[in-house]
């Protein structure tokens, strides 16, 4: 069955072009389709436009990806409900990464230097996130353009991550600091100073 849906979508793809009219509205037609058959609809949707597209990766109802193209999707990797991936600047998502519900990923930020002009006429600055392998993004994360994390990182529940994050670490609050390093003896579903990545 699953193997029919990818190949009716795939063939209803093809004559939908990339952020044409038609791209929209299928897009905001698959974002919410329930069940199983609403998680091999999204996957087949987006793993179409993913400039890499990735094994068995899983698009929660209430996702919503911007720019896929701009993406090189890694194997099993997971977007949480109502997550944004803005990626017009670049993306690159290792294996096995968990995107959280909520998360907010920017490539892109508005110009605003000049003060005579409305910043929305200023353009925007774009930089590529790198996410690499078995990176956790809890909940309500918010990665700003960029940001490169290491593997293996877990940033913890509404964090605000920027620069360059080492592997390994537990990265924790707004701005996110380093609390810990995944394999130091810490609680094995926690971070060193007792807090819950999820909380």
């Amino acid at each position: 069955m699953k193997h029919v849906v990818e190949w009716v979508v795939h063939a209803i793809l093809r004559a939908v072009p990339l952020k044409s009219e038609r791209w929209y509205w299928f897009r905001e037609a698959v974002t919410f389709l329930p069940g199983g058959l609403g998680t091999v609809v999204r996957r087949t949707f987006y793993n179409a436009y993913f400039h890499r597209p990735g094994a068995d990766i899983t698009v929660v109802a209430g996702a919503y990806i911007e720019d896929p193209q701009c993406i090189d999707c890694g194997d099993r990797a997971t977007f949480g409900r109502n997550s944004w991936i803005s990626a017009g600047g670049g993306l690159r998502i290792g294996n096995d990464v968990g995107i959280g519900p909520g998360v907010i990923i920017h490539t892109a930020n508005h110009n605003y230097l000049d003060a005579n002009k409305p910043f929305f006429q200023q353009g925007h600055t774009l930089k590529p996130v790198e996410i690499e392998d078995d990176v956790w993004l809890a909940a309500g994360v918010i990665i700003v353009p960029g940001t490169r994390i290491g593997r293996g990182a877990v940033i913890s529940a509404g964090s605000v991550i920027s620069g360059s994050i080492e592997p390994f670490s537990l990265m924790v609050g707004f701005p996110a600091r380093r609390i810990g390093v995944r394999g130091s003896g810490g609680s094995p579903n926690g971070l060193s100073d007792g807090t819950n990545a999820t909380s």
